[in-house]
């Protein structure tokens, strides 16, 4: 039986830090990347530019889709999967042609996963305008992956340390928030928050929703939603699903409970009200994890830092933790999607 997971990493977008925090990661001997097989899904070209910059500590290796050689630290192999060569490259700066090869980059990784060549996959960091001056439609990459696959539900799933978190209304105007905050799609944001970190955690789960209103609405002296909406899908899912659930909790203090070790899950209720919170907390500390898709996939809960870009001192910590997530859910076989 070959134990050996097979990862694949998508480059990102060309002139962010993605080039620079993979080659970190993977030429980092405290990694634990034993049993594995990696690959970068990107343009040979541009890893070798930064390779370059940060005096060739790597070895870079062209291979094609189907890994055959296990992880060997320092040694990288690059599926050359460059659709469109950037003639006028720069390094912190959107560009259409970047923007396609990142969305090609992303189609191609999926591709190689939904036909079992990869067991994981993990994300560096894209740059949204440089897709959408590509002509990119999507708001986001989970619009752009429902596309490419024709998943109807797809959330995200924030993880640090031991604390989960996911929104159940993501990239919308905060106008149209309420709109698209009902019952079964609370439920359904448990029921993925759950599922994700039973692939990381063996002991009784327990999760805690945040209230949308000051207060968590302090008995309906600040909107009706929670008596109407949130507590009516809490009691739902006590009944469907096995995890201990309570809430609904006032937002600005839900993650102290989880920080005190009283909740191991949060389901916020929009994406800003997660974002701000466990930002503040842990920014470049969380990784993105996307339940919903039949394989793991993971990313680095920050952008392509164009400011830092090119010039070699980018933290790959973040990067790294990614990698780590995806590896542990692979070896562990524990994705339930």
């Amino acid at each position: 039986m070959n134990n050996f997971k097979r990862i694949g990493i998508i480059m990102g977008d060309a002139a962010g830090i993605g080039p620079e925090i993979i080659i970190k990661t993977l030429t980092d001997k405290k990694m634990d990347l034993s049993n594995t097989k990696i690959v970068v899904i990107g343009s040979f070209n541009i890893m070798s530019l930064m390779n370059d910059i940060l005096g060739r500590p790597a070895e870079l290796i062209r291979t094609n889709e189907n890994l055959t050689e296990k992880y060997e630290c320092g040694k990288i192999q690059i599926f050359d999967y460059e659709v469109e060569k950037n003639n006028s490259f720069k390094w912190g700066v959107p560009d259409a042609i970047n923007g396609k090869n990142t969305i090609e980059y992303i189609r191609k990784g999926i591709d190689l996963a939904t036909n079992g060549n990869l067991d994981g996959i993990v994300f560096a960091p894209f740059n949204k305008e440089s897709m959408h001056m590509a002509g990119s439609k999507h708001p986001d990459e989970f619009s752009l992956m429902k596309e490419i696959t024709g998943i109807k539900t797809l959330k995200g799933v924030v993880k640090w340390n031991n604390i989960f978190r996911s929104s159940v209304v993501g990239h919308v105007a905060f106008k149209d928030i309420i709109s698209n905050l009902n019952q079964q799609n609370i439920v359904t944001t448990v029921e993925y928050l759950g599922k994700t970190i039973e692939s990381f955690l063996d002991s009784e789960i327990r999760i805690g929703v945040a209230g949308l209103n000051p207060h968590a609405g302090d008995g309906g002296a600040f909107g009706d939603e929670e008596e109407k909406i949130l507590i009516p899908a809490i009691e739902e899912c006590k009944i469907r699903f096995p995890y201990l659930m309570s809430g609904p909790f006032p937002a600005d203090t839900v993650l102290v409970r989880a920080i005190r070790k009283q909740l191991d899950g949060i389901v916020y209720l929009y994406h800003d009200q997660g974002n701000i919170a466990m930002k503040s907390a842990a920014f470049g500390e969380g990784v993105l994890i996307y339940p919903g898709m039949p394989f793991c996939i993971t990313n680095p809960g920050h952008g392509t830092a164009y400011g830092r870009a090119g010039k070699g001192y980018a933290n790959y910590n973040n990067f790294a933790q990614s990698l780590q997530a995806c590896i542990e859910i692979c070896r562990k076989g524990s994705w339930n999607f």
